[in-house]
């Protein structure tokens, strides 16, 4: 510590108390914050298979989302909702490192007949936007407003695969893995779209179980037989 920190500290008043070297215990509450978040950052980067030198979003996303998290000591309160008041938005979290396929603007197009998205990595959150990383273009940084996650597909990673897209350009849902129910037997997920046929099938009436068919020899009606007789 400089002398100009600590002059600074005797003029306001605080009083500066130092950890025995090598003795982390005694840092309490902050050790336990920066293990806290060094496990969400090693997580999320064995996810999406990125190398450490991509520590510094992990940790920016990490602390975003610690920040938007409930706390015990806190009753159940976040600590963007203790700082500001209000109750955080999470709708718009989504899965560090996967992909987004990102929307580009006129500006960025070179004519007008380039793709409007491009797929890129997710890396991390703005205030009002994603920041992702354009890997076509030399690792760039990219910021946009408009973009389809496929929470599901990391680039980095050798056996992931991107899923299919819609002709209107949504993502294909998931189907779920069926589920044991009650009585322990699988039921399977329901489809997504029913199956339809590619051409109806033509109506026919019903027929009645007592009108013969032409598979089905006709017998003579009982009223025909005194006609015959007079003949």
């Amino acid at each position: 510590m400089t002398s100009e920190l600590q002059f600074f500290l005797c003029e306001q008043g605080i009083v500066h108390e130092t950890s025995i070297l090598h003795v982390h215990q005694q840092n309490s509450r902050a050790e336990w914050l920066n293990w806290t978040l060094l496990e969400k950052v090693q997580s999320m980067q064995l996810e999406a298979c990125l190398s450490d030198s991509w520590w510094e979003f992990a940790f920016a996303t990490a602390i975003y989302v610690y920040n938007c998290t409930p706390i015990k000591r806190f009753k159940w309160k976040t600590p963007q909702e203790i700082f500001t008041g209000e109750k955080p938005k999470i709708s718009h979290l989504r899965i560090f490192g996967c992909g987004a396929y990102v929307y580009l603007p006129n500006e960025v197009c070179a004519n007008k007949l380039t793709l409007r998205s491009e797929l890129m990595i997710f890396i991390r959150y703005e205030d009002n936007s994603y920041r992702s990383i354009r890997y076509t273009q030399g690792n760039i940084i990219f910021y946009s407003t408009q973009a389809i996650f496929d929470k599901g597909y990391f680039f980095r990673c050798p056996s992931s695969h991107p899923r299919e897209q819609t002709p209107s350009g949504r993502l294909t849902p998931e189907i779920k893995s069926s589920v044991p129910g009650p009585s322990g037997v699988d039921k399977p997920a329901p489809t997504p779209f029913p199956p339809t046929s590619a051409y109806p099938k033509p109506f026919t009436p019903p027929i009645s179980p007592n009108f013969p068919t032409y598979s089905e020899s006709p017998s003579l009606s009982p009223l025909l037989i005194p006609l015959l007789y007079c003949k």
